[in-house]
């Protein structure tokens, strides 16, 4: 193939003529001026096969554009070829092809190190292809070594079924202000491409975006992005850095295992794939809205941090396997349409602020850790999915330092067969499916245990498994159900008692500070279910330290003990105030309770036998040696 040369000098300036440079003759007019195209495909009648134009650039250089013009040799390649230091400024539209099919590249010559480019005005880069030859390509590289300055805006616009026409960045390239693209843009980064202004793909065309981003290249762009239906962004090897990322429409964004992905918040709209094996870091929320058929994966060794909240919304599949650190709320919501999915691996390792599920529940797999650590909201852990599970192997931590926050909000069914540690915070309150503790290793610390709290929290119910022993000595049982009676309807249970359920299963002990029943007008029951071997220990049957709003048993609130059995349910430190309840705890078969002193177990039971009362024979023998003992002693004196 024959190469027609051309070199561009700083003394071509020097001159005043005006004229163009014919690459395909080989002539060189001389006395350029600014105005002047810079290359020109004159009108030849021979059509040629992708001839190539080595243009060689030395000094500093300006010129209007490029033109190719002529009915024959429809396609041609130039190759700008830049000395060290070279500069090349355009003052118009670099890339004007008149529907001509053509490869433009700029790059350094042999042992250069440094070129310039600089295009003064808006840039479009027409990557169409050749009709009547799928052969020919229309492509458009920055080189290695070569820094292009796009001082307005740069669209990037192909047909919408385009594979193989692409913007290919090896150097750099610095767009001040926004990048469009329209059609099926191939945009290939191995360079630094930079946006000042928005990057936004035109929702008026079909195609999207394909991005990739390799051999340690990077994207930063100022401000927003907007990326539309059928937009592709591959982050192989390399960074991406933005300010707000929307997508719309069917998108796929990957970052690869030593990539990393940087903006300041994130919106995924529906049919979006978001699959992360590297690093993404959101200073603000992630979220995932509308519906659709979306996927979010975080996979094993890959981390995930938002300063803000993080969320996962109806129509997405989600496999957390990484690291997910959360700075806000971690939700799995229930608006939209779809199946919400969410499956948390073994590898997973999730810390957030607070965690939230309004309807799906959550199952945290042996070997996940899920950790809240929350000083400020008012819930650290709401659970409204029914079936919510710690499995064996998995663990839960709660650390709550400010005692207005409750710790957890139980709304459905949570069962904890793993590990609990839960400290701090106002309460933990529990309704309807209740709490279930089916391990022993779980410690509730420094903050209590409300069966029911609020409108929506009636029939509470707290159990603890068979054989298992739970350890909350310093939390309190609170017996709560604040309630109008005149908001009471058929989901709400009615009159004013309401009733919450403790279940101690069979051979299981639950160790708990008291129980404190809340100041209300409704009439409160606390029902204990007893197995068989199952034991309650309190240390004070009626706690009302430090618990606002808790007290003792009101006139009309009672205790019903199902399944009584002595040395069942005692307490630690007994008072004469512990006497003057005993009326209001019932269990079938039993007409009045008693306290009796263990000294053996330092314990006080509950029992429905009466203390022992000597017989008068006993009290004659009783008084007869103390009878005997103070003869003693006036016989000694």
């Amino acid at each position: 193939m024959k190469k027609y040369l051309i070199t561009l000098s700083a003394l071509a300036l020097a001159s005043t003529a005006s004229a163009y440079f014919d690459i395909f003759t080989g002539s060189v007019l001389e006395n350029e001026t600014v105005e002047d195209n810079l290359l020109w495909k004159g009108n030849y009648d021979t059509p040629y096969t992708e001839p190539t134009g080595n243009v060689y650039v030395n000094g500093v250089n300006t010129f209007k554009g490029v033109t190719i013009s002529g009915t024959g040799g429809l396609n041609v390649d130039l190759n700008f070829v830049l000395s060290d230091n070279a500069q090349l400024t355009y003052t118009s539209n670099g890339f004007s092809f008149n529907e001509k099919y053509t490869d433009i590249s700029y790059n350094l010559a042999e042992n250069a190190t440094s070129a310039k480019v600089i295009f003064n005005a808006n840039q479009t880069l027409a990557l169409s292809s050749d009709p009547n030859n799928v052969t020919d390509t229309r492509s458009v590289t920055i080189g290695s070594g070569v820094n292009a300055e796009m001082k307005n805006t740069l669209t990037i616009q192909s047909d919408a079924t385009n594979t193989i026409n692409k913007f290919v960045v090896n150097g750099t390239v610095n767009v001040t202000n926004t990048i469009f693209t329209k059609g099926n843009a191939i945009i290939e980064v191995n360079g630094k491409l930079t946006g000042g202004l928005d990057f936004s793909d035109n929702g008026d065309d079909t195609g999207g975006v394909q991005l990739t981003i390799n051999n340690g290249g990077s994207v930063e762009l100022e401000r927003n992005a907007v990326l539309r239906d059928g937009t592709k962004v591959d982050i192989i090897n390399g960074a991406m850095s933005l300010k707000s990322f929307t997508t719309d429409g069917t998108t796929s964004i990957s970052v690869a295992k030593g990539s990393s992905f940087t903006a300041t918040s994130v919106t995924l709209s529906k049919n979006t794939s978001f699959d992360l094996k590297g690093t993404a870091t959101v200073d603000g929320s992630f979220m995932t809205l509308n519906s659709g058929t979306s996927t979010f994966n975080v996979a094993e060794g890959a981390e995930l941090t938002t300063t803000g909240n993080l969320n996962l919304q109806r129509g997405v599949t989600a496999t957390i396997d990484g690291k997910i650190n959360c700075g806000g709320e971690f939700l799995f919501d229930k608006e939209g349409t779809g199946t919400l999915s969410v499956t948390i691996g073994s590898t997973a390792e999730i810390t957030t602020q607070r965690f939230r599920t309004r309807s799906l529940p959550l199952i945290l797999t042996s070997g996940a850790k899920l950790t809240i650590n929350n000083d400020s909201s008012s819930n650290s852990f709401v659970n409204a999915g029914s079936g919510s599970t710690i499995e064996k192997g998995a663990t839960l931590i709660i650390n709550t330092k400010n005692q207005n926050t409750q710790s957890i909000a139980n709304h459905a069914s949570l069962t904890i067969f793993g590990t609990a540690i839960i400290d701090g915070g106002k309460w933990l309150t529990t309704a309807r499916g209740g709490i279930v503790i089916d391990s022993d290793d779980v410690t509730i610390k420094n903050t209590n245990i409300a069966i029911g709290n609020n409108s929506d929290l009636y029939g509470g119910k707290f159990q603890v498994n068979q054989g298992r022993t739970l350890n909350a000595q310093d939390s309190a049982l609170l017996i709560s159900k604040q309630i109008n009676p005149a908001t009471i309807t058929e989901t709400n249970p009615t009159g004013k008692k309401e009733e919450a359920l403790l279940y101690l299963v069979k051979n299981s002990t639950t160790y708990f500070k008291g129980i404190g029943f809340y100041n209300t007008e409704a009439d409160l029951t606390l029902t204990i279910n007893l197995g068989e071997g199952a034991k309650l220990i309190l240390t004070d049957f009626i706690s009302n330290g430090g618990i606002d709003g808790y007290g003792a048993l009101d006139a009309n609130d009672n205790i019903v003990i199902n399944n009584f059995a002595e040395n069942t349910i005692g307490i630690k430190n007994h008072t004469a105030s512990d006497d003057s309840l005993l009326s209001q705890i019932s269990a079938s078969g039993v007409d009045q309770f008693y306290w009796v002193k263990d000294n053996v177990a330092n314990v006080w039971w509950l029992s429905a036998v009466a203390p022992a009362v000597p017989e008068p024979a006993e009290w004659a023998m009783i008084l007869g040696s103390l009878a005997l003992g103070l003869a003693i002693y006036r016989r000694r004196k």
